[in-house]
């Protein structure tokens, strides 16, 4: 139910609106000159000017709307983020009054000014999502496209990827204001929000920190999901949730509760935060003993640790984690971030509810059993098939333990994430076609990884199983598995390997380079893993619009694909007279 307002004020409440709506316009373009520009002091100062302007716009826009408001309280509820928002404001501003004519002597006086331009900026950004999520005409826009929940998600990625493309090619983003060309922003940040990892340029020493950060949020973007995104903002702002976008999430996460699905995407949230900021503190921890300062080691671990949950192989280091192959912290700390964030959020959620909520406690469902048993079963193969097939490679001159180690490390990584603590390039033909295969079943539904998935090879495998049994229906766990899903699951490997024969052909005509490089790395960018044996940066511009497309493939699905593009599915009631044909 939605605030309404006293009759005789409702045309100022249009004012209000419109004039905030210009706000906004004027804060974007802020934001983009102050931060994507080099600009003169002058201008910084007119900007911070700007911001305190808009703050006071704020505060009078909520505070007009609650006096002329029917009913007071619903207003309040309604718009619970923008009181609680306003009220550290002014506890701020009380504070910063006190220190700086009380107690200026505290805190020296260019500190102030970094605190409150950091307070301002994230003013800023929080105006932009309220005003984004509460417009209706934004949300009218979407639904009189009469599209389909497949297209909802292709279009939402399109658009991100857009937005990305234009902010890294702002001067500030890369270093010493060179600039990039369209189509390696174009690249960059449809890997980033792929969360593949495939990269045209060297990210820490090519990309300011402007622009580090710009791809950093597109990976957590991207790993999350735009869609969870927006639901969960949403909720967070008193927006509606209604049946469309829930059928848009169902698809998204793979899962059937639709009136459990916000307390599912509230979990996903949390689970991630604490993760995340779990795994960045321990590479924070690692990183500070190498003596290069807190600032340094909390970046690095921050980025790190996003990266490595998202399943995003980019990494700020010249040659990405090989200079940590023996470091224990750093490889058992970003592998299991690669696990947690590749094994599914609703397996993650189901883990959660068995492990700490004894009262509550249910036994785990079946995807949890299939995606935690295929994940360890593919780890471990793919582990000692590597160590095997680089143990006179690579692999040579190196300790047991340190094989063991980058072994278990690639075999992980393999799967989606794409960092790497051996050099790539060098890989024997044997190791590269063991990655081949395991990064195209790729990480499990619901998840940041890519690739055909670990439940879909686990199906097709039990039907397998099933049929030299002589049994009807393929078994898992003592469990019937429907025939939709068999079928659903064989259309994904079609049209996985469709789209990879096509893609490769492609690249086959465009580049010169040998069969089983150009192979792995659009097999790489499918199962939006990000490793590459060196191919990437020499690419053509048709080349990279051919791998940028396959990593956008990939982070979608391919069947989410084949359904945004083709036609609306229709259940067919009648069925043709049956007549066998040979096979095999």
């Amino acid at each position: 139910m939605g605030v309404n307002y006293k009759e005789e004020y409702r045309k100022y409440i249009i004012t209000i609106n419109s004039f905030m709506f210009l706000v906004i316009v004027a804060i974007l373009a802020s934001l983009v000159i102050e931060y994507g520009f080099f600009v003169s002091q002058r201008v910084k100062n007119i900007i911070f000017l700007f911001d305190l302007f808009v703050l006071l716009s704020f505060i009078l826009e909520n505070t007009i709307k609650f006096f002329i408001a029917t009913d007071k309280l619903l207003f309040i509820k309604r718009h619970w983020p923008d009181w609680m928002w306003m009220a550290f404001l002014t506890l701020f501003f009380i504070n910063l009054f006190i220190k700086l004519f009380f107690f200026p002597e505290a805190m020296p006086f260019p500190d102030i000014l970094f605190i409150t331009k950091i307070y301002l900026l994230f003013s800023r950004m929080y105006l932009i999502f309220k005003f984004l999520l509460e417009r209706r005409t934004v949300k009218g826009f979407f639904v009189n496209l009469n599209i389909r929940p497949a297209q909802t998600l292709a279009y939402s990625y399109i658009a991100a990827i857009l937005v990305g493309t234009i902010l890294l090619m702002l001067p500030a983003a890369t270093a010493g204001g060179k600039g990039i060309r369209f189509i390696d922003a174009l690249f960059t940040i449809t890997s980033a929000t792929a969360v593949t990892g495939l990269t045209v340029v060297d990210t820490g020493t090519y990309f300011t920190a402007f622009g580090q950060i710009i791809i950093l949020i597109f990976i957590q973007l991207g790993g999350l999901g735009i869609m969870t995104f927006s639901a969960f903002f949403a909720t967070i702002f008193g927006r509606g949730f209604g049946i469309r976008d829930r059928m848009v999430m169902q698809d998204v996460l793979d899962f059937t509760g639709m009136g459990e699905i916000m307390d599912l995407i509230k979990k996903i949230f949390s689970l991630t935060i604490t993760i995340e900021l779990t795994g960045a503190f321990i590479l924070f921890l690692r990183f500070y003993y190498e003596g290069k300062g807190v600032s340094w080691a909390a970046y690095n671990g921050l980025f790190h640790s996003v990266a490595a949950f998202c399943n995003a192989g980019f990494s700020l280091f010249p040659k990405n984690l090989e200079g940590y192959r023996g470091d224990m912290i750093v490889n058992l700390t970003i592998t299991t971030l690669i696990i947690l964030g590749g094994i599914g959020f609703p397996v993650l959620v189901n883990l959660q509810n068995y492990l700490f909520k004894k009262e509550h406690r249910r036994h785990l469902g079946l995807q949890s059993k299939v995606a935690i048993k295929a994940s360890l079963f593919l780890i471990i193969i793919g582990a000692v098939m590597i160590l095997f097939s680089e143990i006179r490679g690579q692999f040579h001159n190196l300790s047991w333990y340190e094989r063991i180690l980058a072994s278990y490390f690639q075999s992980v990584t393999t799967r989606t994430a794409g960092f790497n603590t051996i050099n790539m390039e060098t890989l024997s033909n044997g190791t590269l076609f063991i990655m081949i295969i395991l990064m195209f079943i790729g990480a499990s539904p619901g998840s940041t990884g890519g690739g055909i998935k670990t439940t879909t090879a686990a199906i097709l495998f039990s039907t397998a199983r099933a049929w030299l049994k002589g049994k009807e229906r393929p078994e898992l766990y003592e469990r019937s598995i429907p025939n939709d899903l068999v079928q659903k699951s064989l259309a994904i490997v079609f049209i996985s390997q469709l789209i990879i024969v096509v893609i490769a052909f492609a690249l086959f005509m465009t580049e010169k380079a040998p069969f089983v490089n150009i192979l792995f790395e659009v097999v790489s960018a499918f199962g939006t893993v990000g490793l590459s044996t060196g191919l990437t940066p020499d690419l053509s511009g048709s080349g990279k619009l051919l791998i940028t497309l396959m990593m956008y493939i990939g982070r979608i699905g391919p069947l989410t694909m084949a359904l945004a593009v083709g036609q609306r599915m229709v259940k067919i009631h009648y069925y043709y007279p049956e007549e066998r044909v040979m096979i095999g």
